[in-house]
Parts: C-alpha cells; sequence; structure tokens
C-alpha cells in the first residue's frame, strides 16, 4: 500500500523529495515536549527573555504577555503569560502559563494551566493542570506540590458526568505526578486514578475525537458564564 502511495505521488511530483530529511542550519529552536517534565519546562519557557522564549510566544501567537482575558484585579507578574483567561481575583507568579482558564481565584506560579474552568479557587506551586473541568466547590483545586491533572472526555456513553452536562459522556480524571514516569509506569494504576495509563489509551482507541473535543468544549463553556460579568 505505502509502495502504491509513493509511486503515485513520485508520478505526480518528480521532484518532491520524499520523506527526505529538512535542512534547519545551526539558527533554530527545539521545543520538546515528549515527557511530562519537557511540556512543564518548554511551556514555562514562555515566561523567560531568551531569544528561544521571545520566538516561542511569536510562535504561539502571544504578541503580549496577557492578552484576549478578563482578569480585572488579578496580581500578574510581568513575565507570567495568561492568554484566554477569566479570573477574578488572586495572584499569578512570574514563571507561571495560564491559556482558557476560568476560576474565580488563583494563586499560581511555576505552573501550566491549561483549559482550566474550576468552581474553586486553583492553589500551588510547580504543578499542570490540562483540560479539567472541576466542578466541586468545596475547598481548592491543587496546581501545585508536583501534582499533574488531566481530564479525557469519552462520549456516548449513556451517562451524563458532569451531572446536567449538555452531552452524554464520561469524564475520567486522570492524575500523576511530575516524578512518575509515564513509561515506567504505562501498566500500573496509580492509587488515585480508576485506570491505568494504558487502560485509558485502551478505552480511547475507538472514540470519535471531534464527539470528545466537542463534550469537553462543551461542559467548559456551560461553566464559562459563571465567570463574566463585573469582578467582585
Amino acid at each position: 500500500r505505502m509502495q502504491a502511495f509513493k509511486a503515485r505521488v513520485l508520478k505526480e511530483y518528480p521532484t518532491l523529495r520524499f520523506f527526505g530529511a529538512v535542512e534547519t542550519g545551526q539558527d533554530m529552536h527545539w521545543w520538546d515536549y515528549g515527557r511530562l517534565e519537557l511540556y512543564l519546562t518548554n511551556n514555562l519557557l514562555a515566561t523567560e527573555s531568551s531569544a528561544s522564549a521571545q520566538a516561542l510566544r511569536h510562535f504561539l501567537g502571544a504578541a503580549n504577555r496577557v492578552q484576549q482575558s478578563d482578569v480585572g484585579p488579578v496580581a500578574i507578574a510581568s513575565t507570567a503569560v495568561v492568554l484566554g483567561c477569566s479570573i477574578r481575583g488572586g495572584t499569578v507568579g512570574p514563571h507561571a502559563v495560564l491559556v482558557n482558564v476560568n476560576a474565580p481565584y488563583v494563586d499560581v506560579d511555576d505552573v501550566v494551566l491549561v483549559n482550566v474552568s474550576s468552581h474553586r479557587p486553583i492553589v500551588g506551586k510547580k504543578g499542570v493542570l490540562y483540560n479539567v473541568v472541576d466542578t466541586d466547590k468545596a475547598g481548592s483545586l491543587c496546581a501545585g506540590g508536583g501534582e499533574v491533572r488531566a481530564d479525557v472526555f469519552v462520549p456516548g456513553q449513556g451517562q451524563q458526568v458532569p451531572e446536567g452536562s449538555p452531552a452524554p459522556g464520561r469524564q475520567i480524571v486522570i492524575r500523576s505526578t511530575l516524578d512518575t514516569d509515564g513509561g515506567k509506569a504505562w501498566k500500573q494504576k496509580l492509587a488515585m486514578n480508576e485506570y491505568s495509563f494504558e487502560g485509558v489509551h485502551t478505552l480511547n482507541k475507538d472514540v470519535d475525537v471531534s464527539r470528545a473535543q466537542e463534550l469537553a468544549a462543551s461542559l467548559h463553556r456551560k461553566m464559562a458564564p459563571l465567570f463574566v460579568g463585573p469582578n467582585v
């Protein structure tokens, strides 16, 4: 099959370099997100002032460190990056990257928060939250202490999770730590999780990605109005 594909492409584009190496030269930047610690490190790079950090912000379209956000009285350090957020109060430290975060209050530093909607204050230093919809109202949502949380949304399983969500499906909370090697722990079910990482992978093998994204987006949208309006 691949040979037939290659022959067809080369016939149509005879001068095309097929799967050839691309020379990038010496003056280039490389940001690796393949491991959890690198995901944290290379996202936090955006808070720095190096040439690589400036190139990363340009690549991400972050012309300003704070943009498209309703953050009112939030105290944001000059080097923090806050994009598309709605936050009613709190503090964002100098080494923090927040993207699409909706919360009543934050007190964070050394964190990467991406697509997070929370009824509760988000508090912590050195952690990762990714694609989190947190409907609990008691206490605070932990974003520190080396903790990691990434929610997985599985559509069409005949139940509504969280309660009252606009589309049927499951929300699975996956937790880890920055010290956990996901490769070595791939088959291991961590005490705080319902599934092993391998189990989540298996559960998602036949999932329609577009439906999963829409389920997650619908839950984020459902919570968004809670953070819109006059700052208090």
